[in-house]
C-alpha cells in the first residue's frame, strides 16, 4: 500500500490475510480495523492495514438502503370522511 491511503470506514476491502471481502465499520485507535462481510452477518478485525486492499472507496459506493422503521418522514393521515372541524 505504499503511497496509498489506509482503508477507512465505509471502504469495501479485500483482506489478504483472511482471504475475504468486507466493509470497514470502525477503526479503533488507528490500530484495529473492524470489518463486516460484504453480505450477511458477522465481523472480524485486522491489525494489518497494509493487508487490506481497497476494492471500492467509500466515496464511490452506493449508499445502503435504510432499514424500515428508521428515520423516515412521518406519513400524513388522510382526513376522516364526514368529519368537520
Amino acid at each position: 500500500m505504499t503511497g496509498e491511503r489506509k482503508p477507512w470506514v465505509g471502504d469495501l476491502i479485500h483482506d489478504e490475510v483472511a482471504e475475504r471481502r468486507g466493509v470497514v465499520t470502525d477503526v479503533r485507535g488507528g490500530t484495529v480495523w473492524v470489518l463486516r462481510p460484504e453480505c450477511g452477518p458477522g465481523q472480524w478485525t485486522s491489525r494489518q492495514p497494509e493487508c487490506l486492499v481497497v476494492v471500492t472507496p467509500r466515496e464511490e459506493r452506493a449508499p445502503e438502503p435504510r432499514a424500515r422503521g428508521g428515520a423516515e418522514q412521518p406519513r400524513k393521515r388522510p382526513a376522516a370522511a364526514g368529519r368537520s372541524g
